[in-house]
Order: structure tokens, then sequence, then C-alpha cells
């Protein structure tokens, strides 16, 4: 049984789309939907379909299964909290941390470790430590 309360999410999400697309706000390849429950995503793609909103329904075998996803989530998360050392981590194994490295990222835990803050205030303040040198550049190109 759906709830209530994903039908009015679906509802209100359909409205904020039918309005900024009316209003040229946004253009329809700029708009990404991520459902973790798919119930929710079905019950959305019919409100859509109800108000003609075109739109292209990807479902993978789950959404957290899905590296790309996974990856984009991690994006996220940093934007929202800096201190998700977790979601840095996973960060910079991707094309935005190229050339730190597995001793890139041990060191700068090391040092995080060391003065009991998030990794992100390291990275930030790289310049600070002797020992990131040869990452600095990397580091400021990551942040």
């Amino acid at each position: 049984m759906l709830s209530k309360s994903w039908t009015v999410e679906a509802l209100w999400i359909t409205k904020w789309i039918n309005d900024h697309l009316s209003k040229n706000l946004v253009r329809p390849r700029d708009i990404v939907i991520l459902c973790k429950n798919l119930k929710l995503a079905d019950l959305l793609m019919e409100q859509l379909r109800i108000a003609r909103i075109d739109a292209t329904y990807w479902r993978s075998g789950g959404l957290f299964t899905d590296r790309t996803i996974r990856d984009i989530l991690a994006y996220l998360r940093i934007f929202v909290a800096r201190d998700d050392n977790l979601a840095l981590r996973r960060c910079m194994k991707g094309p935005t941390g190229k050339g730190i490295g597995d001793v890139g990222v041990r060191e700068l835990r090391r040092i995080a470790e060391k003065y009991q803050c998030p990794l992100w205030d390291v990275i930030v303040n790289a310049n600070r430590y002797r020992q990131l040198g040869r990452w600095r550049k990397r580091f400021w190109r990551f942040a």
C-alpha cells in the first residue's frame, strides 16, 4: 500500500517541475530525481505522466548498488557536511582526486587524526603541513 505522504511528495515534485518548466527556470534535461524507494518512483512517474511531463525512468538493480549514484551522493554529502570523512575519501578515489593516491590519503588521515580534525580542514590548510608538500597542488585542485 502506498503512503499518503508519498502521494503528497509525488504531487509536490510534479508541481515544482511543472512550475519551473513553464517559467523557463530549468530545462527538462537538467532535472534528475533520485528515489530511494522504487514504489515512490513508480508513483512519481505516474504523476509526471498525468501532468504530461515527458520523463525517462532509469531503474537499476537498486539505487545504492550503482557506483555512479554512490559517487554522486558522496559529492553531495561533502557539500552538506565538510566533516564527512568517509564521503571525502570516496571522492578522492575518483577523477577529482587524481594524483593523490593511497599514500596521500594515508598521510592526510594521519595528520587529521593527530590534530583531531576533519580531513577537509587538513586539505584546505595543506600548506601548513610540511609532510603534505608533494600533494599540496593536488589537494588544492581537489578542494
